[in-house]
């Protein structure tokens, strides 16, 4: 009888097992997935070679009808790039994201003595994973102008 309950309790901690194992193995074979139900986020990739040590960077993103601000400082602006996560729900008082949403994310470079905001750059974008997180670069093209238009034969910087 011994020997019965400890297969069984054997048995049990092994299915307990491969479902932990089952489920961690899926979070990163689909990590372009959000955790929460009903959201979608924008990562913004932002090139920060170009910039000469900014005190302080103000990423603002727009989409679905609803705004986000996040600002980086000290080590966030100590590599050569800043990835900045924002997370939006997929629906809101006025609209529920389609495919054919956009959206949209502005770099500005605040001075820490004045205070002053200076436009670095920005970047627009389809809104492709309506359940899951939609990347995008810039600040990395030689010649973009404010608004991520790439002129022709432009280098990559």
């Amino acid at each position: 009888m011994t020997n019965h309950r400890t297969k069984i309790k054997l048995s049990g901690s092994l299915l307990f097992i491969t479902i932990v194992f089952i489920i961690f193995s899926l979070s990163f074979i689909n990590s372009n997935h959000v955790s929460a139900a009903g959201e979608f986020s924008v990562e913004a990739k932002i090139n920060l070679k170009k910039l000469n040590h900014p005190d302080k960077l103000k990423v603002v993103a727009s989409a679905n009808g609803d705004t986000e601000t996040k600002y980086l400082t000290g080590n966030d602006l100590d590599s050569n790039t800043a990835i900045v996560s924002f997370e939006f729900n997929q629906k809101n008082d006025i609209v529920t994201v389609g495919s054919r949403d956009e959206y949209l994310v502005c770099a500005y470079v605040i001075d820490a003595v004045t205070a002053q905001m200076e436009s670095y750059s920005c970047a627009e974008g389809n809104i492709q994973h309506l359940n899951g997180k939609n990347t995008i670069s810039f600040g990395f093209w030689e010649c973009e102008d404010l608004v991520h238009w790439v002129v022709p034969n432009c280098q990559w910087g």
